[in-house]
């Protein structure tokens, strides 16, 4: 009985602390890697974002918040680092539960992981937690 408490204890105290995030690609990226028309999703997946990130730097981002008809656009720079991490000057974020809920810029730092369906993707969000990102979803 002693060794099912043990083991019980085991897997809850395993079963606590963060999630498995993916972390960055060993892989060597280059910008052309990146550049395409991505997707991912806010407001528990009701609002969709399109971010079309193309090789010279610069981006484009495009939200329809839910609910609404409104189109949200806004446009920056971004730039890859050695440790495949994606630095972006500013983009659309969702703070809905922040002192200024809605849809405002703030500077975001995601990654390139390996990608399930494609060989490399986008993981970041809409949120500063890396623990709501997502992989972003490639378009074309």
């Amino acid at each position: 009985m002693k060794n099912i408490y043990i083991v019980l204890i085991a897997l809850l105290v395993g079963g606590c602390g963060f999630a498995a995030l993916p972390g960055p690609t060993s892989k060597t990226v280059n910008p052309k890697d990146i550049a395409g028309t991505w997707q991912y999703t806010a407001d528990y997946e009701k609002t969709k974002v399109i971010l079309e990130v193309k090789a010279d730097g610069t981006f484009s981002q495009s939200v329809t918040p839910a609910g609404t008809t409104n189109l949200l656009t806004h446009s920056g720079v971004w730039k890859l680092d050695e440790r495949n991490h994606l630095a972006f000057t500013s983009v659309l974020t969702h703070e809905g539960y922040s002192e200024e809920p809605g849809w405002n810029t703030e500077e975001a730092h995601w990654w390139v992981t390996d990608g399930i369906k494609t060989k490399l993707a986008i993981f970041g969000g809409t949120h500063p937690d890396p623990d709501s990102w997502q992989e972003f979803k490639k378009l074309r």
